[in-house]
């Protein structure tokens, strides 16, 4: 994976939730995992909702990452690099190979 890819991508998308209107912030993700999970996140600048299924809804607040996005809250972590993602949870990895849809 580059690196320079990686970048591309965060800054096209950053410009695109600078530039658009409050509402049009948000961004939707589709992810299927390499074990037949699926989930949904929904990113703006200050904070993503990870929809895990029908009756989970996790709201996660961004960290620094080096690449990538990533977003935690109450031990889960969300990490997105480029149309991969994985989610772990209480330090163990629960979604992991995931690719967008």
């Amino acid at each position: 994976m580059k690196i320079t890819t990686a970048s591309a991508l965060i800054l096209t998308l950053l410009t695109t939730i600078a530039t658009s209107p409050a509402r049009a912030q948000e961004e939707n993700f589709k992810y299927q995992c390499e074990d037949g999970k699926t989930f949904e996140v929904f990113v703006r600048p200050d904070k993503a909702r990870l929809k895990l299924d029908a009756k989970t809804t996790l709201k996660l607040l961004p960290l620094d990452a080096r690449e990538g996005l990533k977003f935690a809250a109450n031990r889960t972590l969300l990490t997105m690099v480029n149309k991969d993602a994985s989610i772990a949870i209480n330090d163990r990895s629960v979604y992991s190979n995931c690719v967008a849809q």
